[in-house]
């Protein structure tokens, strides 16, 4: 769809621009030159509008800098399902994401802004005693019931902030666009029949992590 296309090529203009503001137009601080690698763990909410469901899961999380502006970082984060026999059959899945890529940061003080873009996958576990009606192509969730790994990708920013005077103990708040490339033939839950697509999901986590 159009209006799809534009949200997918806007996200990913916004975020070249703010990287590459970040790192040829931005004064650094000293203490920004000086950060190390920092590990942590998050609190991740998953919005998965094509299932329709809303997943809170929890992870970890790693940056290594690269300069003093730029890092790679990595999150994992693992989404229960719930464990309810009236629940449906996408919420009751267990998931897992993982991502992987660049962090481009605007420090100031205790305080960094920060843009990411990053790749990976979402891991959707196999399912028991899931009962589908014998159609061709089947439906989107009967294919996915049984196990489904999707490649993903990410655009997003949020914010850093120091709990102690030295920057080690960080808060950290952040959202973004995460994109779900479903490859499978499938009757969506709309009614359309595909062989593929991409769909947009909002995605925003909460975590603590320390800096070593």
């Amino acid at each position: 769809m159009p209006g799809r296309n534009s949200i997918r090529k806007a996200s990913a203009v916004a975020w070249l621009m703010m990287l590459w503001l970040n790192l040829t137009l931005c004064p650094l601080p000293v203490t920004a030159q000086s950060a190390g690698v920092e590990v942590g763990a998050h609190l991740g909410i998953l919005r998965l509008s094509e299932l329709d469901t809303t997943d809170v899961g929890v992870g970890t999380h790693v940056v290594v800098p690269l300069a003093s502006v730029v890092a790679v970082d990595a999150t994992l984060t693992w989404f229960p399902g719930v464990d309810d026999l009236e629940a449906n059959v996408a919420n009751s899945q267990d998931r897992v994401l993982g991502m992987a890529g660049l962090r481009a940061t605007v420090p100031s003080g205790n305080v960094e802004v920060f843009a990411r873009g990053s790749a990976g996958f979402l891991r959707l576990m196999p399912q028991r005693s899931v009962v589908c009606i014998a159609v061709f192509p089947p439906p989107l969730g009967c294919r996915l019931a049984t196990g489904y790994t999707a490649f993903t990708s990410r655009f997003g920013g949020g914010a850093s902030v120091g709990l102690r005077s030295n920057g080690q103990l960080r808060v950290h708040i952040e959202a973004g666009d995460l994109l779900v490339r479903y490859g499978l033939e499938a009757v969506r839950p709309n009614g359309e029949i595909t062989d593929g697509f991409v769909d947009h999901n909002l995605l925003v986590s909460i975590g603590l992590g320390w800096r070593f």
